[in-house]
């Protein structure tokens, strides 16, 4: 907007210029508020829209990893029941050792 010329203008026009000036501000706040007012509205109607869907996938995450959880327990379980290194070694030797007489002496 062009600024008129402060030194030309009567006082009139000075305080018409101020009024005028004063009613845009006055409108231009106007509309930055209707503007804020607006973006945070949708911010929260979105908020309210989405937050569950995003919630009810956090849920279920969470029973997914309770589950995962449990079967690693329950493979932490059975690995321990496992034998120990020197008992599984006797037992593959053992099942070796049968299957090796059975290779050699097939009937008997």
């Amino acid at each position: 907007m062009k600024e008129p010329m402060v030194d030309m203008m009567s006082d009139r026009e000075l305080l018409e210029e101020l009024v005028a000036e004063s009613r845009r501000s006055a409108r231009r706040q106007r509309i930055i508020i209707f503007i804020l007012v607006a973006f945070i509205a949708a911010i929260v109607i979105l908020a309210l829209i989405y937050v569950p869907k995003i919630m009810a996938e956090a849920e279920r995450y969470a029973e997914m990893f309770s589950r995962m959880n449990d079967k690693v327990t329950e493979f932490e379980n059975m690995v321990d029941k496992l034998p120990t290194s020197d008992e599984a070694v006797n037992m593959i030797t053992e099942k070796l050792m049968e299957a090796i007489r059975r290779i050699l002496n097939p009937w008997g």
